[in-house]
């Protein structure tokens, strides 16, 4: 059966051990790009494991380039994780003082408060200043490029030969992602984004198949060295490389395990950065803080979120809203649009579903109560992330708010100006969480 199906079974204990004592282990872009938002102590951990293991590490030629492109990026991140908490520490300090200054409390008691908050906030921003050290570096040297650099240096797979190459993967990826055959089918609403490939000594790297160029590379590797023991290590937790049942990681796809068995491996696992180095503290005999472990899942988990995950999230909120009515809003845009003495267009938009407007409110406070959830839970990484997507539901409620008062609008001229048979015509206060109605009595002549 094990055979027939070699995809669902993971590797047996022995041969966990013996995977260890010969693989050669792969490094995912997103493992690199994360030690910029380690602590120090946590990627000097990292680093200890990785020269454990310095003859058997590789990364392919897609990595190495994928890193070069989003190292700038991840480094302004970091930059923008401090900036932000300085920033959250003065606002909160103000907003402290000032609540209690316009209350009657003793103005002395007051002043004395707002000074310990500011002395205290101010000792923990001195505090923090040496972490931000740690990741941005004042002399404008990378230091953590330069320990990768030295990791990876002569470990890195050979560029595609040419334009035609990379051409091949991706019509095959077209295909593949058509019948959902890992891995990058997540990552095909890439080639929407305006940037949306590297160019690399001519060659143009479109990113929507980055997953799949790396995959293939290593499968060309696999083949061409006569490999026989793989480790994989990624960040990356979506379905296109790992199989989930009801919510679980039970292992890699069953599609690649067959297809790097196929090109000729006899063993192949794959790990996220945090069980890699659980497994490796076991397997290497090596001294890692459980602290470590603790951050590099925080960090990837934060990090995964922050990009495809919320990216799918936007699009399913696109599709609810369509589904919501938005072309009943549309309707009332147009009449609201039109000549007041236009009646047959305002009874035809008063006859759509537009107090459904409502009941899209609703879903909106509901995504948006379960967002701040989620910032508070994954914490200040993913603000930043998370405040762009926020901003593209901000905008459309704004837009909805506005249609809402151009249709009161638009009903109270029609009102003062002609007669309507009776008739239900929905009424929204202005405000997005508002359900009511109300029926527009038929004037009187």
């Amino acid at each position: 059966m094990k055979d027939l199906f070699p995809g669902y079974y993971s590797p047996s204990d022995e041969e966990f051990s013996e995977l260890w004592q010969k693989c050669i282990f792969i490094f995912d872009t997103n493992v690199l790009l994360d030690f910029y938002e380690h602590h120090n102590a946590t990627r000097e951990d990292f680093f200890k494991v990785l020269e454990a293991i310095g003859n058997r590490l590789w990364i392919p030629h897609q990595v190495a380039l994928e890193y070069q492109e989003n190292r700038i990026t991840r480094i302004n991140k970091a930059e923008a994780n401090f900036t932000e908490a300085k920033s959250k520490l003065d606002e909160i300090t103000k907003t402290i003082s000032e609540t209690f200054r316009s209350k009657c409390f003793p103005p002395e008691l007051v002043r004395e408060m707002s000074e310990d908050i500011k002395k205290a906030f101010d000792t923990f921003w001195d505090k923090l200043i040496p972490c931000r050290e740690e990741l941005i570096n004042k002399d404008g040297r990378d230091y953590i490029r330069d320990k990768i650099t030295d990791l990876f240096g002569d470990k890195i797979g050979e560029s595609p030969a040419n334009q035609e190459e990379l051409d091949q993967i991706y019509s095959e990826g077209e295909q593949r992602y058509k019948i959902f055959r890992p891995p990058g089918f997540k990552d095909k609403n890439k080639n929407q984004d305006k940037d949306n490939h590297y160019i690399c000594k001519g060659l143009v790297f479109k990113k929507e198949y980055g997953d799949l160029i790396v995959w293939k590379q290593i499968l060309k590797q696999v083949k061409s060295k006569s490999l026989t023991h793989i480790i994989f290590i990624t960040a990356d937790n979506k379905e296109d490389w790992w199989r989930k049942e009801h919510g679980k990681t039970i292992g890699p796809r069953p599609e690649l395990v067959e297809e790097i068995l196929e090109a000729g491996a006899s063993i192949f696992h794959m790990y996220t950065p945090d069980n890699f180095l659980r497994y490796a503290k076991s397997y290497l005999q090596l001294e890692i803080a459980d602290k470590s472990i603790q951050e590099v899942e925080e960090v990837s988990v934060s990090n995964s979120l922050s990009e495809p995950e919320l990216h799918d999230t936007f699009s399913r909120q696109l599709s609810a809203i369509d589904g919501y009515g938005l072309r009943d809003i549309e309707h009332l845009i147009a009449a609201a649009n039109n000549p007041v003495s236009n009646i047959e267009r305002l009874v035809a938009a008063a006859n759509n579903p537009v107090s459904s407007i409502a009941d899209f409110a609703k879903q909106l406070s509901v995504t948006e109560a379960m967002r701040l959830t989620n910032i508070d839970k994954y914490g200040l990484r993913d603000n930043i992330a998370i405040a762009g997507l926020m901003s593209e539901q901000n905008k459309f409620m704004a837009s909805v708010n506005q249609t809402i008062e151009n249709q009161n609008r638009f009903i109270e001229q029609i009102k003062k100006q002609v007669a309507i048979p009776k008739q239900s015509i929905p009424y929204v206060n202005r405000g997005i969480n508002s359900e009511s109605s109300r029926e527009v009595e038929s004037s009187e002549d």
